[in-house]
């Protein structure tokens, strides 16, 4: 017969007691611990289906798009309650807007609070005078919230352009979160990551790229890959839908001139409207001295008066395809670049999404209106 030991051998004892208090002060602690470092929402992900209906397939792949940015997010920036936002330039504009009220919007939901803005009101560039203030090194992360427009992400734009230098905040949790940007290698980018060897913390690149997280490592840690932040914003867009009605125009959205044979134009059926949208049309859109967030809604509002015009549009601005396809809007998207780095991660995206003909890629503007003729054929 084996013998308890006499730690347990009598509930009255001393040691038991002892036992069962650590036991439940430890429970305690753990709870709240873990209450902290992963948020009950980000368990459960729901979907409104709106006015517009989307078919399952659809509905399906941006739920697993979102469900991969949100695993991706809370695991980098698990622990974290307070962040510093850098922004480079401070500026809204038709290629980032949807990006940042998504990166807002998950703050928002997991209860980060903005402890610090480098442009809490726009000038359009950061001051040379901006200083963080003291930011807690386990709980506080400084994340980069956009990126120069037009060009690809460069932690080289962290070291040398935000104030203060990294050897300032080294002691900080430092997270890269560029937005709308894909992120790829090349001998600049491996330069800049020579400057930063020896940092043990974990930098966070926020790209195009849909499929399951992807890591890669360098001297200087791992690198993530999330989706565009863009997609935690897909639950406010209920409200867009298109006009029925086939006497309506056909919007043609576009940052530039696209050529367009002329003999072809005779093949084209339909009454169309040409939208330039680009620098100078942010600029007329947005308030200078409001704040980013404001700036971004701005231009959604102006987005959601062009795209909900007619039943059917026509751009190439990858911001207005993920409104589109967020709020399940019949459009073509023009890929400018098919063969680029950009374009690469653009078809990447669209993977999945081809659903009841809402959704269409060309190579070229022509194509593209093609497409539509098309679709007004068939109906």
């Amino acid at each position: 017969m084996i013998k308890r030991p006499r730690f347990f051998s009598s509930p009255r004892t001393f040691g038991n007691w002892t036992f069962r208090v650590f036991l439940l002060s430890f429970l305690v602690v753990l709870y709240f611990f873990l209450s902290f470092t992963f948020p009950s929402s980000s368990l459960s992900f729901t979907f409104p289906i709106g006015s517009n209906t989307m078919s399952s397939g659809s509905l399906r792949q941006l739920e697993n798009i979102r469900k991969v940015f949100y695993y991706t997010m809370d695991r980098q920036l698990a622990g974290i309650r307070e962040v510093a936002l850098v922004h480079l330039p401070c500026a809204a504009d038709s290629e980032n807007f949807l990006s940042i009220l998504g990166q807002r919007q998950y703050l928002k939901e997991r209860n980060v609070s903005i402890r610090f803005e480098s442009c809490s009101s726009t000038n359009r560039q950061p001051p040379s005078n901006v200083t963080f203030p003291k930011l807690h090194p386990m709980y506080s992360a400084v994340l980069q919230a956009a990126t120069i427009k037009g060009e690809p992400f460069k932690l080289q734009d962290v070291v040398t352009s935000s104030n203060p230098s990294l050897s300032s905040i080294r002691h900080y949790k430092l997270r890269s979160f560029p937005i709308n940007f894909p992120f790829f290698v090349d001998e600049e980018m491996q330069r800049s990551l020579d400057t930063l060897r020896g940092h043990p913390d974990v930098y966070l690149t926020s790209s195009r790229v849909t499929e399951d997280s992807r890591y890669a490592r360098s001297g200087v840690g791992t690198f993530t890959f999330a989706p565009d932040s863009s997609i935690t914003y897909f639950n406010q867009l209920s409200h867009f839908y298109q006009p029925k009605s086939l006497k309506n125009n056909v919007n043609l959205i576009l940052s530039r001139d696209h050529e367009v044979p002329i003999a072809g134009l005779k093949a084209i059926k339909y009454p169309w409207a040409i939208n330039f949208w680009g620098t100078e049309l942010d600029n007329q859109i947005t308030n200078v001295n409001t704040t980013l967030v404001k700036q971004a809604t701005q231009l959604l509002d102006y987005a959601h008066s062009l795209i909900t015009k007619t039943p059917y549009f026509i751009t190439d601005k990858f911001q207005l395809h993920l409104l589109a396809s967020y709020a399940n809007l019949k459009h073509v998207y023009i890929i400018n670049d098919y063969e680029s780095e950009y374009g690469k991660y653009e078809l990447d995206w669209l993977q999945g999404l081809h659903s009841k003909g809402n959704l269409a890629v060309a190579k070229d503007l022509y194509s593209a209106m093609l497409i539509v003729n098309s679709w007004l054929g068939n109906n």
